[in-house]
């Protein structure tokens, strides 16, 4: 029987700690933001004082879990307040973007859909008298659709927003009258240690793992792995699990080093690509490592673009992990693209 091996594993006993969308008691490691978040928060429940909020940070470093976790929060401690969690890469455009809203808000949209004024307004109406804290995940994806950061700009008094971005220069890619009117005060989540990978890997494995099916060296090899990726936990823990499956599969009780780094081999990294960059990424994967003015140069001949443009694409993929770039020890400041998948 194939499917037994699995039904009842000698390594994972519960394995919702490892989901990605679990959200443990504390974050280890990310106090600080916690409390900023807290802060500000209740400032505007509370006194009125309104903050809006940029968190930014590469992939894993904990921004959207700390979000969830103090939207739980809120719900268990004021009664009138609506958290409202949107996540920019499934809503696409415009209307998919204040169409979650509003449904979040129990308005009910009618088959044909809303036009954008009778979405905002409707948006107010629902909201009078009632305060609402706001997040947006994955901003970044708006450089190319600005039109609904000026509708953020025009959303009432009564509603906080927290922007949530892989990239610490997204401010500065807006339009300076929008990005002083959304983002107030940024939050910085670095990427996480080994050792601090680690531990959080420790907490999972407490609570997701057989006891004795794991030790340190296994932990500190799914760490690495999360580290190089950029210092994401979801790679480590995505690694640890894997790892895990590989031992279970076999009939062994306990984790190896070396299930990680066969894990490791077959891990991908769930993020979507803009074409553009897929684009790029398929240029050094047939040419290697290039200069990135060459690799501009190669760009260019399929994608007009322009070098600012061009810049903030490589940003992308270096924050995600796809690319790293090197200074060259000559004259200017002339960069070496090097894929890293």
């Amino acid at each position: 029987m194939y499917l037994r091996r699995y039904v009842s594993g000698e390594i994972i006993v519960n394995p919702s700690v490892f989901d990605p969308d679990y959200i443990p008691e504390e974050l280890p490691f990310r106090e600080g933001q916690l409390d900023a978040i807290a802060r500000e928060i209740a400032y505007f429940v509370e006194r009125g004082v309104k903050t809006n909020l940029f968190l930014h940070g590469p992939p894993g470093t904990g921004k959207t879990a700390s979000v969830r976790k103090i939207f739980n929060e809120i719900n268990a401690v004021f009664s009138n307040v609506k958290t409202i969690y949107v996540n920019v890469w499934q809503n696409r455009t415009r209307t998919a973007i204040l169409s979650a809203i509003a449904s979040a808000l129990g308005i009910p949209v009618p088959v044909r859909g809303f036009s954008i004024p009778e979405l905002m307004e409707y948006i107010e109406r629902f909201t009078e008298g009632r305060k609402v804290v706001l997040a947006l995940d994955e901003v970044d994806r708006l450089l190319s659709n600005t039109d609904i950061l000026y509708d953020l700009s025009r959303l009432p008094s009564n509603f906080l927003l927290i922007s949530i971005s892989n990239r610490p220069d997204f401010l500065a890619l807006v339009d300076p009258r929008i990005s002083s009117t959304l983002f107030h005060s940024a939050i910085e989540f670095p990427r996480y240690t080994v050792p601090q990978l680690a531990e959080i890997l420790r907490r999972r494995a407490e609570l997701g793992l057989r006891p004795g099916s794991y030790d340190d060296a296994v932990l500190r090899a799914a760490a690495a792995v999360g580290y190089a990726r950029g210092g994401d936990a979801r790679i480590a823990i995505a690694a640890l699990v894997e790892a895990a499956k590989l031992a279970e599969s076999e009939g062994r009780s306990k984790i190896t080093v070396d299930d990680v780094k066969r894990a490791k081999e077959g891990l991908e990294l769930p993020v979507e690509l803009d074409p553009k960059l897929n684009l790029i990424l398929s240029i050094l994967k047939e040419k290697g490592p290039m200069r990135s003015s060459q690799l501009y140069d190669e760009f260019r001949k399929l994608v007009p673009v322009t070098m600012r443009s061009f810049r903030n694409y490589l940003s992308q993929l270096e924050n995600l992990g796809f690319i790293e770039t090197r200074r060259l020890k000559t004259r200017g400041n002339v960069r070496l693209v090097i894929p890293k998948r």
